[in-house]
């Protein structure tokens, strides 16, 4: 660090003391503070990994719940495609035999007409 943690004691702090009282004191200043700070980075990382690990169990359980409301919505999906599928089947049925009373129709007009024509 380049900063300064503890200012330089004044003077007469010095003359009372002595300078190696004073050099003491200030060390043990700053080692208090380095401590200090060491805690304090120590006590929030701890407090922020908390908050993370609570959080990403939120966003899972969160995620947990859409999911399966996707997953409702796609069995949804396909019963609806399933209800499509049977109505597509029924619509086929129903123009097969439609085509076969058509050509049924259309084989029983031909002798009906030729007979029409020979009488006329």
């Amino acid at each position: 660090m380049g900063l300064e943690l503890v200012p330089k004691p004044p003077k007469k702090l010095k003359e009372s003391l002595g300078e190696e009282v004073t050099e003491e004191l200030t060390e043990f200043i700053q080692k208090h503070q380095q401590f200090g700070n060491k805690t304090m980075i120590e006590l929030s990382m701890e407090k922020y990994e908390r908050r993370l690990v609570e959080e990403t169990g939120k966003l899972r359980a969160e995620m947990h719940a859409g999911f399966g409301k996707i997953q409702e919505q796609f069995t949804d999906v396909y019963k609806e495609f399933a209800r499509v599928h049977e109505k597509i089947g029924s619509l086929q049925e129903s123009i097969q035999t439609q085509t076969r009373w058509m050509i049924a129709a259309i084989f029983g007009a031909i002798p009906l007409y030729l007979a029409i024509y020979k009488y006329l």
